[in-house]
């Protein structure tokens, strides 16, 4: 199992940390910061030389995380790095990955090494041991405040070799971890700790942003953002500048709404999972969305198979079409042609799929949805159809066939290329996708419940059974939006998805041939898959993507290998 990470993701809050030091006076030495009393439970933790013992409470809470109770009383931010070590282990085979060894990329440890000039031993940090920075809030000049809470091997010594230096504020000392804060004044609060850091997931880096008192302390300016967002925001087009406002001021309510945000980064199995959590305001309105009855996102799961090279659910509660950003669904219902978006979502919630099987002769796509009236889906596409016909077009509809029994509906028309230049250019294209010199469009609906193909339906056919077994990135990103009522899932096949294939989704036909034949031939073959997740679910919202690192650089660097062969190509 390779497990990569870009040591940037460590340097960069160090080095964040390290340019906040200040100048004044030294604290007394050996002061340290009050401790939480508890009757009965206390024990006394020999600190070094230079401080008096402090009372620490012998609390399991200490024990499963010493680091997370050494954050400052007034804590902001807090990320915790599992080990130097694992981190140098996952760095190793990104730098492979580009023909570099690990001695050509920075050491994770430099972020200690620039702590010498405070009297920091680097060797004496154990690096086989989680590690915490932490920030207060900025001051008025807008100066965080950071805190490296370091695991060491004699923390008597290392707190003594440090107790003298002007720059630093008073050492702390617990278990084996030493706190070396950069500023004047750092305090401890245990019960402050242990709820900021209350339900951060662990992984290779785990951070969390006290969001709201940072808005609570610059609140006047984000109206003021805004304001600027708005009055640059600006087109023509009255659907398009309704869409724009809306989104933009559903952005103002959730960031005034922000009271944490989690990062986490973490390994599952040959994937890289990065998600993001932002917990909102209970009292807010914005808790509501995603928490009503919804639709199930695997109730439309089953139609999709490991090969096919896109799949796209979301699901959809008319608490979200009615939120905070309702003025951009109705500058989308405009664009739509729909005269109220938010009266096509019933109570019980819509969900709908997209997905895309590209394989030479059985290509198939499909759209389907739940929950969401089929007439007005069937009008969308008659008119659709139309449009083809009166436009010039590579092919051209025959006449729908229709047919409803029972309360099923049913509509399929083939779409031939008699309206090419060159109907048998075409033809051979439409057999190297379809395995037929035409395009089958098929519609199946039933009340609310429709589904739209183009193809022959072979790989359709397959996934009607009734349990196929999910890929495992898939399934995870479903258990990350399990009960919300409004979430996406998207997988990608992002190797399949190579600029011949963009050119001919805009239309860039000069290339027809050779595009579809490259689309074709990468389709099913080294694939290089990415999953992205968004649930909402009350206070709580998740963000999420995940991928397979050694692929992903190995596909990166590909792509850097072939631009640069095409600009030293002479032309």
């Amino acid at each position: 199992m390779k497990r990569i990470l870009l040591r940037g993701l460590v340097l960069a809050p160090a080095a964040l940390a390290l340019t906040a030091c200040g100048s004044d006076e030294p604290d007394i030495q050996g002061q340290q910061p009050a401790a939480v009393q508890r009757p009965n439970t206390a024990q006394p933790n020999r600190a070094s030389d230079v401080s008096q013992s402090v009372v620490v409470p012998s609390d399991a809470r200490v024990e499963q995380a010493e680091a997370r109770h050494l954050l400052p009383s007034d804590a902001a931010f807090y990320v915790q790095i599992s080990s130097f070590d694992e981190l140098d282990e996952l760095v190793a085979p990104s730098m492979a990955a580009f023909g570099m060894s690990a001695k050509d990329g920075p050491d994770l440890s430099q972020a200690l090494a620039m702590l010498a000039m405070f009297g920091v031993n680097p060797s004496q940090v154990l690096r086989d041991q989680p590690i915490g920075i932490a920030a207060s809030l900025p001051d008025p000049d807008g100066e965080w405040a950071p805190t490296f809470i370091l695991p060491v091997r004699d923390p008597s010594v290392f707190a003594n070799a440090l107790a003298g230096n002007s720059s630093l504020g008073p050492i702390t000392q617990q278990g084996t971890y030493v706190a070396v804060p950069l500023h004047k004044g750092y305090r401890t609060d245990l019960d402050h700790a242990f709820a900021f850091t209350d339900g951060m997931a662990p992984g290779l880096i785990s951070c969390r942003f006290a969001a709201g008192d940072l808005m609570e302390q610059f609140g006047p300016m984000i109206p003021m953002g805004m304001a600027s967002m708005r009055a640059q925001a600006t087109t023509d087009d009255p659907d398009a500048q309704a869409f724009l406002t809306g989104w933009i001021d559903g952005m103002e309510q959730i960031v005034m709404a922000l009271e944490n945000v989690d990062l986490v980064i973490a390994q599952a199995d040959e994937f890289l999972e990065i998600e993001c959590k932002i917990h909102l305001d209970e009292t807010s309105d914005l808790a509501n969305l995603g928490s009503g009855p919804g639709r199930d996102l695997r109730e439309l799961s089953r139609y999709v198979s490991e090969d096919d090279q896109l799949a796209m659910l979301a699901n959809c509660d008319q608490a979200l079409v009615n939120g905070p950003f309702a003025g951009a669904f109705e500058g989308l219902a405009g664009w739509l042609g729909a005269d109220d978006l938010a009266s096509l979502v019933p109570a019980g919630g819509i969900s709908a799929a997209f997905i895309a099987h590209v394989k030479p002769g059985e290509t198939d796509f499909a759209l389907i949805g739940r929950g969401i009236a089929s007439g007005p889906i069937e009008d969308m596409v008659k008119q659709g159809l139309s449009n083809m016909t009166d436009g010039r077009a590579e092919v051209i509809p025959q006449e729908p066939v229709e047919a409803e029994q029972n309360g099923k509906r049913f509509l399929q028309t083939d779409m031939l290329p008699l309206g090419s230049d060159n109907p048998e250019f075409a033809a051979d294209m439409l057999g190297m996708l379809f395995g037929e010199p035409r395009a089958r469009m098929r519609m199946l609906s039933q009340g609310d419940e429709w589904m739209l193909s183009v193809g022959e339906g072979k790989s359709l056919r397959r996934k009607m059974e009734p349990s196929p077994s999910l890929p495992s990135d898939l399934e995870r990103a479903l258990d990350k939006v399990d009960g919300a009522s409004a979430a996406f899932v998207y997988r990608v096949d992002y190797k399949w998805l190579p600029s011949d294939a963009f050119q001919i989704l805009d239309g860039h036909s000069d290339d027809l041939a050779s595009g579809i034949q490259n689309v074709m031939a990468e389709a099913g073959t080294d694939s290089a898959w990415a999953t992205v997740w968004c649930g909402m679910q009350g206070a709580e919202w998740t963000f999420g993507t995940s991928f397979e690192v050694d692929v992903f650089l190995a596909h990166l660097k590909d792509q850097q290998e072939q631009m640069m062969s095409a600009m030293l190509t002479p032309r």
